[in-house]
C-alpha cells in the first residue's frame, strides 16, 4: 500500500494518471488475459511458484475472479496459508497443486492453467515443462509457440523467461 501511494503521488506531480497497478500474480493474470488470450476461456487459473515451497493461485470463472489462495508445499502435501473466495474451489486447487508437487499432474477440469515462477528455480515447474500437458500454458513472453513440438527454447531458458510474467501489467490492453 505504501509503494502504491508513493507511485500515485509521483504520478500526480507529473500530470499523468495511473489507471491500474498490478503486482505479482495479479499482474501475470493481466498478461495471461491479454497476451495469452485467457479471456477466451470459460475458466482458467494462474499459478505462481514464488519460492521452492510457496504457491499463489488465482482462479477465474466466466471472467470473474473466484479465488485467490496462497499455499505452502511441505513434504509433497499442500496446505492453505491464505484464501479469499470460494473455499470449495480452494480444495480443488489444492488437489491440483498436490498432483503437480508429486509429479503426477495430467490434466484437470480447468480449461487452461497459466504457470510461471518468479524467484525460485524449483523442480516443480521444470517437471511440468517436461510433461507438456495440453492444458498447461507457461507464461513465457518470448515463446508464443510453446505448444509447438519444434520449439527450440531449452527448459533452462524457458525457466529464466518465466520470471518476466510478474511484469504482465505493462501488457494490459496491448494488441499483439
Amino acid at each position: 500500500k505504501k509503494i502504491k501511494k508513493m507511485i500515485l503521488s509521483s504520478a500526480d506531480g507529473l500530470d499523468i494518471s495511473v489507471r491500474t497497478i498490478g503486482v505479482g500474480v495479479f499482474s501475470a493474470a493481466i498478461m495471461a488475459r491479454d497476451l495469452f488470450n485467457a479471456k477466451n476461456f470459460n475458466n482458467y487459473a494462474v499459478i505462481r511458484f514464488t519460492s521452492s515451497n510457496i504457491v499463489e493461485v488465482l482462479y477465474v470463472d466466466d471472467g470473474l475472479l473466484m479465488l485467490y489462495t496462497k499455499l505452502k508445499i511441505s513434504k509433497n502435501k499442500v496446505l492453505s496459508m491464505q484464501a479469499i473466495g470460494d473455499r470449495k474451489l480452494e480444495s480443488y486447487i489444492i488437489s491440483i497443486v498436490e498432483r503437480m508437487a508429486n509429479n503426477k499432474y495430467r490434466s484437470s477440469k480447468i480449461e487452461k492453467i497459466f504457470i510461471y515462477e518468479s524467484n525460485s528455480r524449483g523442480k516443480f515447474v521444470n517437471n511440468l515443462i517436461e510433461r507438456k500437458s495440453s492444458n498447461l500454458v507457461f507464461l513465457d513472453l518470448f515463446d508464443f509457440n510453446q505448444n509447438n513440438e519444434n520449439s527450440t527454447i531449452s527448459i533452462r531458458k524457458k525457466m529464466e523467461n518465466l520470471s518476466f510474467a510478474d511484469l504482465g501489467q505493462i501488457f494490459g490492453g496491448v494488441n499483439v
